[in-house]
């Protein structure tokens, strides 16, 4: 089955999962938009959500996961799971940013705020965008990212972080690496530097006093 071209104007472009529920989706949802879940939205207090189909060029027009929302709330006692499985294939979906709304625009596939795993090697997620952080894959601070097979390339993070995937806690790891890797490259240059000037000094030393000698 294949649901395609439906708009709202508020959240699952195509599917819409409430309190408890679960779904498996094998079939394939295209060209469908909404503020968020372009393709499917699952309420804070879903059960779980299992694709093995395609979700593609569906856009979050002023929100986040352009192909799959998945939310879960404080209270909520339960352990929601989003799991992309078979030959899932999420590809040219985007996340639009909101007017001043810094929490938009996240999540280009995948806006994700509880545990997800990708456990097939046929899986890909590609090609999709978003306005801010995790082009593919934006996986919330707490939860786990589970990868054991698949593909995800050629997502592009506009202005923001991880274009494949981000987490607000890796972002704060990578940038303090690459602070550490920066600050590690100066003073290796300033060694570099005071290295050569020695060596310099010592080398016009030694030819001054060759001079003296008439040598």
């Amino acid at each position: 089955a294949t649901l395609r071209n439906s708009v709202t104007t508020g959240s699952g472009g195509a599917i819409w999962i409430g309190a408890n529920a679960s779904l498996v989706m094998n079939g394939a949802v295209t060209g469908c938009e909404a503020a968020n879940g372009g393709g499917v939205y699952a309420q804070d207090s879903f059960s779980s959500v299992s694709v093995g189909g395609v979700i593609s060029g569906c856009v979050a027009a002023a929100g986040n996961g352009g192909a799959l929302y998945a939310g879960v709330s404080e209270s909520f006692l339960g352990e929601p799971s989003v799991i992309l499985s078979g030959s899932a294939r999420l590809a040219g979906n985007k996340a639009i940013s909101a007017e001043n709304d810094a929490e938009t625009g996240r999540g280009g596939a995948i806006y994700c705020a509880t545990d997800a795993a990708i456990n097939s090697a046929n899986v890909t997620i590609s090609g999709n965008t978003a306005d801010r952080d995790g082009g593919g894959i934006y996986q919330n601070n707490g939860t786990t990212f589970t990868m054991s097979g698949g593909t995800v390339s050629g997502n592009i993070a506009t202005n923001g972080s991880g274009g494949g995937a981000s987490d607000r806690m890796f972002s704060a790891r990578r940038t303090s690496a690459a602070r550490a890797l920066r600050t590690f490259s100066r003073r290796a240059l300033r060694e570099r530097r005071c290295d050569h000037r020695g060596r310099r000094h010592v080398l016009h030393r030694q030819r001054g006093e060759a001079g003296r000698r008439g040598l």
